[in-house]
């Protein structure tokens, strides 16, 4: 080959080389770094896969019971229930518990400097939104309030208090805690910091 050839072959070369190093990247190679189509980031996902929170007449919530919610006086509990509701003892700005008249059984509310601060729930029949009621167990728990869920050793049994942070900021102040014997779970209740997690109630 003359030197003339070969000068502009190299010529040529070096061009088609500049040419291909400063092309855009193409629509294939950009897709390439993008999720597949049809994924979730996990955030997502896992926004995805939390049940829509419905709840019922009979569900017992951070927030309170029926008619009955956390920071209500003891004249607006009676006001806002067709039950009777009566304090149980005399000194309305000490911890108590109140009477509920015609509510359901094994349902307790404690009341504390004149306020529902706390119901604790006894009653089988009873259930939180996600379903977790008496017998369940500690795993179901788990994943019902997956990511919620702070396991603290029960002071007198072999069982752990499950305490269930609310996902909503503005719930900072409330918990559920979940009673067990370390398989299942044999009260709850639901309230505000630190009431709700008074170890013996008023006692």
């Amino acid at each position: 080959m003359s030197n003339t050839l070969m000068s502009a072959a190299v010529t040529l070369s070096v061009a088609l080389l500049f040419a291909a190093c400063t092309e855009p990247r193409s629509a294939a190679s950009t897709d390439s770094l993008a999720p597949p189509s049809g994924a979730t980031t996990s955030a997502t996902t896992s926004a995805a896969t939390q049940p829509e929170r419905v709840v019922g007449p009979m569900d017992l919530t951070e927030h309170g019971f029926g008619p009955v919610r956390v920071g209500m006086t003891l004249a607006e509990v009676s006001a806002a229930s067709s039950a009777g509701i009566r304090l149980v003892g005399t000194d309305s700005t000490a911890c108590s518990y109140l009477s509920w008249r015609d509510g359901p059984p094994e349902v307790l509310i404690m009341a504390e400097g004149g306020r529902v601060v706390r119901i604790d729930v006894r009653n089988p029949a009873i259930a939180t939104p996600e379903g977790i009621k008496l017998g369940s167990t500690e795993a179901e728990v788990q994943q019902r309030y997956a990511g919620q869920v702070e396991v603290q050793p029960h002071k007198y049994t072999d069982g752990h208090y499950l305490v269930i942070t609310p996902r909503n900021p503005s719930d900072s102040s409330l918990r559920l805690v979940f009673e067990t014997d370390g398989k299942n779970v044999k009260t709850f209740r639901g309230g505000l910091v630190p009431q709700v997690q008074y170890v013996e109630a008023c006692s």
